[in-house]
């Protein structure tokens, strides 16, 4: 049964089937930002592929955008599921991390070692609400931060994206790296835009968002990773009330701990 897990100010944790939560929590079109990294494994979990595209096509407001980490293999069967609801393919990202950690994984033919993942980027709608939603994301950040970010690489966002930490698995097996996805949220997410992840795991997309300003909507069928991601948002939450400032919180060694 859907319920309500946990919530903070501006985060909430549901637990339960994710097509499940969303009709019964979430508004149609209510959500500017879907970004999740969903369980890899075409074979075992293609039916929430499906459920994904469902939520993204119901849910997101026109002009929305999803962000999806893919795996690799089987890439072409999971991007035909988004684009069968009518999602518009944006471009591909990959992610990467420092110091570099390649996982070896065979598939057929060919042995691979993987030192990156792919963030594949879907529109919904009219994609001129998508530019501006771009722009507008440009004027929310301060002068200091803008000129850091042109600094680094213009404001046209570079479509490889790293890490300046190593791998986190402290709290999940599938974990993903904090520094990453704060870099993500950087690129996209706007000051209270509302931002699911359906595939919540360890709360690290919802870090990435409070650090961004942004409203936070996890989904999750495992009670032990909601309790921990209730713990870590609301010890996030906190420590950007005090500090105010987000560079504290994917630098901080203590906070899993």
């Amino acid at each position: 049964m859907s319920r309500l897990y946990a919530a903070g100010e501006k985060w909430q944790l549901f637990h339960g089937d994710l097509i499940e939560v969303a009709r019964e929590f979430l508004q149609p079109n209510s959500v500017d930002i879907v970004l999740t990294d969903p369980p890899y494994s075409w074979r075992d979990y293609k039916n929430e592929y499906y459920k994904l595209g469902v939520v993204c096509s119901e849910y997101l407001k026109d002009g929305g955008l999803a962000l999806l980490f893919m795996g690799s293999h089987s890439l072409d069967k999971k991007m035909s599921v988004m684009s069968a609801v009518g999602l518009e393919y944006l471009w591909c990202f990959k992610c990467s991390w420092k110091p570099l950690q390649a996982t070896p994984k065979i598939f057929h033919p060919v042995p691979v070692f993987v030192a990156s993942r792919l963030l594949i980027a879907y529109g919904k709608g009219d994609l001129n609400l998508v530019r501006a939603r771009w722009n507008r994301k440009k004027m929310s950040l301060d002068f200091i931060e803008l000129e850091r970010i042109e600094s680094e690489h213009g404001w046209a966002v570079n479509d490889v994206v790293i890490g300046e930490a190593p791998m986190d698995k402290r709290g999940h097996m599938w974990q993903q790296n904090l520094n990453l996805f704060v870099r993500i949220a950087e690129m996209f997410v706007c000051p209270d835009d509302v931002v699911l992840d359906p595939f919540n795991g360890t709360g690290t997309t919802g870090v990435a968002v409070l650090c961004e300003g942004g409203y936070y909507i996890g989904i999750d069928v495992d009670e032990t990773m909601l309790k921990f991601s209730a713990e870590r948002l609301e010890r996030v939450e906190n420590i950007l009330t005090q500090k105010k400032d987000k560079f504290f919180i994917y630098t901080e060694r203590t906070l899993f701990e």
